[in-house]
């Protein structure tokens, strides 16, 4: 039974990520195009500059050699035998040298492309201009060497070559010039969808199904999500901000499991953390004073009995101290993308005007934290018994009320994870993890009913409700 339950919530797992991949793919398109937009004005400027020079440079040219403006003979006489055989030699030499540049050029200017991507549209243009140029100028010279040119003609193409070559010195000089700053950017853009890539986006969206209507919803904040499509089906003030009160542990024990590598570690339960669970008037494991713990423990009793002791020694045991620990929490926030509308100060879930999040944060930060297996392992515990210690041999007995009153409800399914909160501010609260008869997945999470029982049922009819069945 637990092999099958293995596989089938990896392939659940397999569908969700390739979702979210294809929302990273979706973000990464919109950034690069975002990015594109910002550059292409710079480079537009740099490939006027070059146009300029390229015709100025045309001009400087002439001046120099001294050559007056062309004029076209009959391209049917043909050249003398004098003449032929200089330009033949001048062919042989000056076009060669100047051709093999401007092949050189145009090497340079094709990298360049590859590199600019979809934001080298207008260096492209350019290059194949460049490109036809360089089919004149082999052609001339062929013309050239073949003496079917008159004298006027002759100069008149040796100018050109001049000029094309000149021109493509130009053009790779401008390129060079942007592509430096334009090469680190895309290797920046990179780097950032390579962290994408590892991160896991977790977002939900509404949908023309979503509702906010059940008379049997008692709660005034819900939120009820299909993890397989990340659609939103049950909306009811879903991004209004509330206090999360004990929900708020869920990402306290995320946040720890992301640090912690040993979790038979022992830590000492200090009177300074049974004082401030007890003056906060906190749920508590229990833990005596200076009794030492396992880190387990305290991960067991931050979920299970919503242990105020717990979290405070599991921020304590990671950070330091619970105000170091909170910066933690605040960076993970806006790492899932949710500090725009959350924010937290504590570990426990104290009522604080500051510490707040949406009923949409919270059910995205339950679902961050069943991907983590220690985290799930935590969540979907019913019961558990703490180490033994001098202080209590038989270890101290705890359970997730909430999963063990749930269990025997009709819900179409099983839900698997679940952390119940409760301030005066929020009355009571309750975000899960569960899955319907056929295997699909969701997420709920209801604030501001008027009892633990309340709240319960209120996740008992969304589940009956939107889960699907066999």
């Amino acid at each position: 039974m637990s092999e099958e339950f293995d596989e089938e919530y990896e392939e659940r797992r397999r569908r969700r990520n390739a979702r979210n991949e294809e929302m990273r793919k979706r973000k990464k398109k919109q950034q690069m195009i975002r990015m594109l937009m910002r550059r292409l004005f710079p480079i537009a400027g740099i490939i006027l500059a070059a146009v300029i020079l390229i015709i100025n440079g045309r001009s400087i040219i002439r001046g120099i050699q001294g050559y007056p403006a062309p004029t076209r003979t009959d391209t049917g006489v043909a050249a003398s035998p004098a003449v032929s055989e200089n330009v033949t030699r001048v062919s042989e030499g000056s076009e060669g040298d100047l051709q093999a540049g401007a092949d050189d050029a145009q090497v340079e200017v094709d990298k360049s492309q590859q590199n600019i991507e979809d934001g080298g549209n207008a260096q492209e243009d350019s290059s194949n201009d460049q490109k036809i140029d360089s089919l004149d100028t082999e052609s001339g010279s062929s013309d050239i060497s073949n003496g079917k040119l008159s004298a006027d003609e002759v100069n008149h193409r040796l100018r050109q070559l001049v000029t094309n070559d000149h021109r493509q010195q130009v053009v790779v000089s401008g390129v060079r010039a942007s592509f430096p700053d334009m090469t680190a950017l895309l290797e920046q853009e990179e780097e950032q969808a390579q962290v994408l890539k590892e991160q896991k986006v977790y977002t939900a969206q509404t949908t023309d199904a979503t509702t906010s209507v059940d008379d049997e919803v008692q709660s005034t904040n819900g939120i009820f999500i299909d993890l397989a499509t990340g659609n939103i089906l049950f909306d009811r003030d879903a991004h209004t901000r509330i206090n999360p009160a004990s929900m708020t542990k869920v990402l306290t024990v995320l946040v720890a499991a992301e640090h912690v590598t040993d979790w038979s570690d022992t830590f000492e339960i200090t009177p300074e953390i049974t004082n401030y669970s007890y003056v906060h008037d906190c749920s508590a494991v229990g833990f005596s004073n200076n009794e030492v713990v396992t880190v387990e423990d305290l991960f067991y009793g931050t979920v299970l009995c919503s242990g105020g002791d717990a979290a405070l020694g599991l921020a304590t045991y990671v950070a330091g101290s619970q105000e170091a620990f909170v910066d933690m929490m605040n960076e993970k926030l806006k790492e899932l993308g949710l500090s725009d509308t959350a924010h937290f100060t504590n570990c426990v879930g104290l009522y604080d005007e500051n510490h707040y999040c949406t009923v949409y944060d919270i059910a995205m930060i339950l679902e961050a934290a069943i991907d983590h297996p220690q985290c799930r392992g935590v969540l979907s515990t019913k019961k558990y018994t703490t180490s033994s210690t001098p202080e209590h041999p038989e270890g101290i007995q705890i359970s997730n009320w909430f999963l063990r009153r749930i269990e025997d409800k009709d819900t179409g399914g099983e839900v698997i994870c679940g952390k119940t909160g409760f301030v005066a501010q929020s009355g009571s609260c309750a975000v899960s993890y569960g899955m319907d008869e056929s295997g699909m997945e969701y997420i709920c999470a209801t604030v501001n009913a008027h009892s633990g029982w309340r709240c319960i049922y209120d996740h008992v009819e969304l589940y009956k409700r939107f889960a699907k069945t066999v």
